[in-house]
């Protein structure tokens, strides 16, 4: 491994036996600001130096001074006069009976060959954990260069009331001769900036009991970018199996460890709550993820459709195929699908029971507590706004809007507010007139002042062209209102449907009932409405004529213009991305550890990968450098580099949280080294298609 030959390449041939250790396993102590004593023998005929002393104590911030003097301490710790201070110093405390060390400075404090009593006095503020030496405790520690014999301790440093025999909780780390080693830090981590945020935790919207505006329409999220728009229609599965559910209830189904809830909702997994009435705070936290469209149904009610599962690879797709709201006779139609790789997902609804007796909560949230981050419309985020007049041009015989329902709205000033749903069908309601058309041909309608044309349009002013080929120029020039699905038809061929008018206090409406195109049998219904006290207006098509030999103009004009913008409208279901979550909402790619001590493994985790996901790559870099590079540039928004990268990098694999093990040498020559190490992974919501972590840089210690 490229990355431990290099750290035991920095590290020096060490040729003490240090650390003399005794034991970290106290049973007393005395009061801060008090003193420990033992005696030691240095054999070593080059002497030792002393430069890093472990101490246990209970204290947090540490310190300590060490004094000598000849021969032995017994006899002697109560005379200051004999004792000489040799160094000291501070540190942070690891905890009783963990080492907390203390540095001895850049020369650290050299023991000739002999003996000597060694005072460990604690300064202000520290105390001292250690061991009663009585029933067999051993009282004498060795190493090939020095021996410890032990000892005593003292509340008042160099004052008589000794407590004897007490062992000495520490390490003394140690050179051959005057050499001084690297003092040994706490082994610490530091955390650096932040992953990048890559998925959101949770999206929804809440609904009345009953109909709502997602009839009809699919919510689809790819990537973690969210998209709405007119469903296409669904069926159940080939290969499906039915998921025999009683009322609110949930069933294991498929091989994929899924879960499918009788009440509208699939998981990836056991234990989410199917109470009758959705919540928000259940939603939030339930366990495991899942894709709702949360109502009170009741599948297991006799004449209720059924609840259908099928499998295609990683995908998971539930069907509630005509199943009853609860008490009710009235059907739902819902299709939700999670791919439990990519962590895509969807929810189409062809209908809702309109006796449906409890709220919808339509969304996706991943397992586990989750912040609220408030409701989202999702038929509201294809609004748009343009200018007076609006218009697009479709080949002869094609409308991509078909199935659709177009609605406009005055917003003042001249701007149209524009919303995209799905057609609720185009029938002739009860009341209707029908209305005597020729070829290429316009009338007045009803009581509003409206004007029908035979080629499907409607406007509030008298003189508007009927021309069998739609131009711009005409319909700019034409007086009022109008609303236009300008085509060529013919209401007045053998066999063809008819065109009818009808009045609802202010809104007109004028219905195109399979009407031919000209010349041809193929049936064109489109359905054009306005409410004269306010001008706003729908258009809806169910089907449009594939033999229609003209050109298509669809298009809304208020007043006079000279000129229109040409939209797109089916771009109205563009992708929007998903709203903004609140930042405790947002996971962004996660690395943590633990202290990375000598001779211990230094355990790495990287967590929130997303759900497709099958490991990361751990990066490992000299120093603490932190170069803080934006990867924006190379299409990773909120994406920085926090590592050099130079020492290597490793692949760990697994799904959703990985961990990478480093085993850390016990060489001395290695504590205080520095490492900045950062995890990556992959993920579709970028152009980079990575994932980057918080950075940590680690200090080798104890």
């Amino acid at each position: 491994m490229r990355l431990l030959s290099m750290l035991l390449v920095t590290a020096v041939a060490v040729n003490a036996q240090s650390p003399l250790t005794t034991i970290f396993a106290s049973n007393n102590g005395n009061a801060t600001g008090g003193a420990t004593y033992f005696d030691i023998d240095v054999v070593d005929p080059a002497g030792i130096t002393i430069f890093n002393i472990d101490i246990n104590t209970t204290g947090a911030a540490v310190g300590i001074d060490v004094w000598t003097c000849a021969t032995t301490y017994v006899g002697n710790n109560a005379d200051p006069t004999l004792w000489t201070n040799v160094g000291g110093g501070t540190g942070v405390g690891a905890g009783q009976d963990n080492p907390t060390p203390i540095c001895l400075g850049a020369t650290g404090i050299y023991l000739a060959p002999g003996q000597y009593g060694i005072a460990i006095v604690q300064q202000a503020g520290t105390n001292a954990r250690y061991t009663t030496g009585s029933g067999g405790f051993v009282l004498t520690y060795s190493t090939a260069e020095a021996t410890l014999n032990l000892g005593s301790g003292t509340n008042v440093p160099f004052s008589a009331g000794i407590f004897t025999p007490r062992v000495w909780n520490g390490s003394l780390h140690y050179e051959s001769g005057t050499s001084v080693g690297v003092c040994l830090p706490n082994a610490s981590t530091e955390s650096i900036g932040t992953g990048c945020y890559t998925q959101y935790s949770s999206v929804y919207e809440l609904f009345a009991a009953g109909p709502n505006d997602l009839e009809g329409m699919k919510i689809t999220s790819t990537g973690g970018v969210l998209s709405v728009a007119a469903g296409s229609g669904f069926g159940v599965p080939l290969g499906s199996s039915v998921v025999a559910l009683g009322d609110d209830d949930n069933q294991p189904a498929g091989t994929l460890g899924c879960f499918v809830g009788s009440n509208g909702w699939l998981a990836t997994g056991a234990g989410n709550s199917n109470g009758f009435a959705p919540s928000i705070a259940g939603f939030l936290n339930n366990p495991s993820t899942g894709v709702y469209c949360w109502t009170d149904l009741q599948p297991n009610v006799s004449a209720s459709g059924q609840v259908y599962y099928s499998e295609s690879g990683t995908l998971a797709t539930v069907t509630y195929d005509g199943v009853y709201g609860w008490n009710t006779t009235d059907a739902n139609d819902i299709q939700v699908k999670l791919d439990t790789a990519t962590g895509d997902w969807s929810i189409e609804v062809e209908v809702m029971g309109a006796g449906n007796p409890e709220d919808t909560l339509a969304g996706y949230a991943l397992g586990g507590a989750s912040a609220d981050p408030g409701a989202t419309d999702f038929v509201a985020s294809n609004t748009v706004t343009v200018s007076p007049a609006i218009h697009e041009f479709h080949a002869p015989g094609t409308n991509d809007l078909v199935g659709m329902r177009l609605e406009g709205n005055q917003l003042g000033g001249g701007q149209i507010a524009m919303t995209m749903i799905a057609g609720g069908g185009v029938g002739v309601p009860l009341g209707s007139t029908a209305v005597t058309l020729g070829d290429d041909d316009v009338q007045p309608v009803g009581t509003l002042g409206m004007y029908v044309g035979s080629n499907c349009f409607m406007t509030d002013a008298a003189g508007a062209s009927n021309g069998w080929a739609p131009t711009l120029a005409a319909a700019l020039g034409n007086p009022g209102i109008g609303m236009y699905s300008w085509t060529d038809l013919n209401p007045t061929a053998a066999g063809s449907g008819s065109v009818y008018y009808h009045e609802a206090g202010t809104v007109a409406t004028v219905i195109y009932d399979n009407v031919f195109g000209w010349g041809t049998s193929d049936v064109n219904s489109v359905s054009i409405s306005c409410d004269v006290s306010n001008a706003s207006w729908h258009m809806e098509w169910e089907s449009v004529g594939a033999g229609n030999p003209e050109e298509l103009l669809i298009m809304y004009k208020y007043g006079s213009s000279t000129s229109s913008t040409a939209v797109d409208f089916d771009q109205l279901y563009a992708a929007q991305p998903l709203p903004t979550l609140a930042a405790a909402d947002q996971l962004g790619l996660g690395l943590s550890s633990n202290n990375p001590s000598l001779g211990t493994d230094w355990d790495l985790t990287c967590s929130e990968m997303d759900a497709g996901a099958t490991g990361a790559v751990f990066f490992f870099g000299s120093g603490a450098t932190n170069p803080g590079i934006d990867l924006a540039a190379i299409g990773a928004p909120g994406c920085f580099a926090y590592t050099t990268a130079d020492l290597g990098a490793f692949l760990e694999l697994g799904a959703g949280s990985v961990t990478h093990t480093l085993a850390i040498p016990n060489v001395a020559a290695l504590a205080g080294a520095e490492l900045t190490v950062q995890a990556t992974s992959s993920t579709p919501s970028n152009a980079f298609g990575i994932n980057t972590s918080n950075g940590v840089t680690g200090t080798l210690g104890l």
